[in-house]
């Protein structure tokens, strides 16, 4: 992936250049650029006080001074230092951090040792567009000031030891197209408001120690081509929203608690490959649409109560997919 990278700016020596020209009209023309270049510095630099604010405290909280890879990043002693970023700070020569026109448009975090809990002032990156934190000893709760976000794209923040309840605020990205956050110690619901991001296509919130039922506003993401939901504590039906999901292509819900029937509605996902429902309390008999998707070829039922005559068939007609 090319960098898009904005240079913090550096005044030449066009004045001095003027004197040794000994061309008046010149220095005098030298003068006005300098002090234009100069006001927009200052101008890009308080456009960048959030940005820099956001990447401070998250050096701070996360314990950057130990962090695998910081190059380019000032120290803590630097960051306590200096509330406000020094002049020609330039973010995009930070390990992890991309940018563009000034702002921070990237956040790569990926198995650097990140301790600690991420900071409030996550939310400062407004123009933030991916947000990739994974395969760290990072604790503590996702801010709720994530919602803030409005411009992210891709959110994966897996292989953590993040805890508490996955934000509601999430809700507020309508341009999420992504996101993984599993492996983590998450708990609580999984947030109805989860089934406002139109634009989502993947959602991954497996393994965690999630409860609770499968949100029926999940049957609202007519994009979403992934659902993983496996090893969790969900409990309740599997809903019969999720048949709207006719992009989808693999479903995880196993090793949960769910019980009731296997909807029919799951044979509407003609695209389905991968459907994994193993290991939870579900019963009855395998629907007959899902002996019509001809796409499914990997699929376990195993560790339910469902009629074992009806898993027999089943594997008679498809394979036996695992």
């Amino acid at each position: 992936m090319g960098d898009i990278n904005i240079k913090g700016f550096k005044s030449p020596s066009i004045l001095r250049e003027g004197f040794r020209m000994g061309n008046l009209c010149g220095m005098k023309i030298n003068f006005i650029v300098v002090f234009f270049f100069q006001i927009s510095s200052i101008i890009c630099q308080n456009n960048n006080t959030n940005d820099y604010q956001a990447l401070r405290a998250i050096y701070l909280s996360t314990n950057g001074d130990n962090w695998t890879v910081k190059k380019g990043w000032p120290s803590s002693e630097e960051f306590i230092l200096n509330l406000l970023p020094p002049p020609n700070t330039d973010y995009s020569k930070w390990h992890g951090v991309q940018c563009s026109k000034g702002r921070v448009l990237e956040l790569w975090f990926q198995k650097n040792n990140l301790t600690g809990v991420l900071p409030e002032e996550l939310g400062n990156l407004t123009e933030l567009t991916w947000l990739i934190i994974e395969e760290n000893p990072l604790g503590g709760g996702i801010p709720s000031t994530i919602g803030n976000l409005h411009n992210l794209y891709q959110c994966q923040m897996c292989c953590n030891r993040l805890s508490g309840k996955i934000p509601k605020e999430l809700g507020n990205l309508n341009n999420l197209y992504f996101i993984e956050l599993g492996y983590n110690q998450l708990t609580g619901d999984i947030p109805i408001e989860i089934g406002n991001l139109k634009a989502l296509t993947g959602l991954g919130l497996g393994p965690n120690e999630l409860t609770g039922e499968i949100p029926r506003e999940l049957g609202n993401l007519k994009d979403l081509a992934s659902l993983f939901l496996w090893e969790n504590k969900l409990t309740g039906w599997i809903p019969s929203e999720l048949g709207n999901l006719k992009k989808m292509k693999a479903m995880r819900l196993n090793n949960n608690l769910l019980i009731g029937e296997i909807p029919s509605s799951l044979g509407n996902l003609l695209d389905l490959g991968y459907l994994f429902l193993q290991n939870n309390n579900l019963i009855g008999k395998i629907p007959n649409e899902l002996f019509q998707l001809k796409k499914l070829q990997y699929f376990d039922f195993d560790g339910n109560k469902l009629d074992t005559s009806s898993i027999k068939r089943f594997k008679e007609v498809r394979g036996e997919g695992y």
